[in-house]
């Protein structure tokens, strides 16, 4: 219990904040170079360098959500009946089966709705991108939202800014469109398997329900 409440306080940390922590910590002077120097590794540019800039964004991130991550998942393992683990393990189930057989199919729906949490967040990250290297250097950094901001306030293009918003935002509805069908359809198919298995006469009778 106690971890998962440290894992919630580290939700609450503002993206700004994490963007000022790890600013400076990839600082010529900063931590990870201390400790990088103190094993005989040359100091690193970080984020002023072309090409780390963008893996040192990806690795703020990554450190940032990989908690709200787990704790979806760990919430879908919980769901899992303990009749189902029970029977596995009685089975004999080797690691490689129960993961294939039981443990990814009840996990997958909410698998898919992280990812599509993450991949929403990931076409809106601003606020660490804009804290870090503020797109630079050059344009190494330029993620959708970042461009987006720098054609509006900077360029001063107000409709090509506009006309990306839209079409960030219907590329963000194709990929929930396609999540709600995969979910959609693996429900339908697990119901068609169920009433497969039923005695027909009980099938029969389950229909006849669901039409009165």
């Amino acid at each position: 219990m106690d971890g998962v409440l440290d894992a919630r306080t580290w939700l609450t940390i503002v993206a700004v904040v994490v963007g000022l922590t790890w600013r400076y910590m990839y600082e010529p002077w900063g931590v990870i170079n201390y400790v990088l120097g103190k094993i005989g590794i040359a100091p690193v540019e970080w984020v002023s360098s072309p090409n780390t800039a963008l893996m040192s964004i990806m690795v703020v991130d990554i450190w940032q959500w990989t908690p709200f991550v787990v704790l979806v998942l760990l919430a879908g393992l919980q769901s899992i009946p303990r009749e189902v683990v029970e029977a596995a393990a009685l089975d004999g189930l080797k690691f490689r089966q129960y993961f294939t057989r039981i443990l990814w199919p009840l996990l997958r729906p909410v698998a898919l709705i992280v990812l599509l949490i993450r991949m929403m967040d990931a076409l809106k990250v601003f606020d660490t991108v804009y804290m870090l290297t503020r797109g630079g250097p050059g344009t190494s950094t330029y993620v959708a939202s970042m461009y987006n901001y720098v054609l509006f306030f900077g360029n001063y293009q107000v409709g090509y800014a506009a006309a990306m918003s839209y079409i960030i935002l219907i590329i963000v509805n194709v990929f929930a469109i396609a999540l709600i069908w995969v979910l959609s359809e693996r429900e339908a198919k697990e119901e068609a398997e169920g009433k497969s298995d039923m005695v027909p006469e009980l099938a029969i009778a389950a229909d006849l329900n669901a039409v009165g």
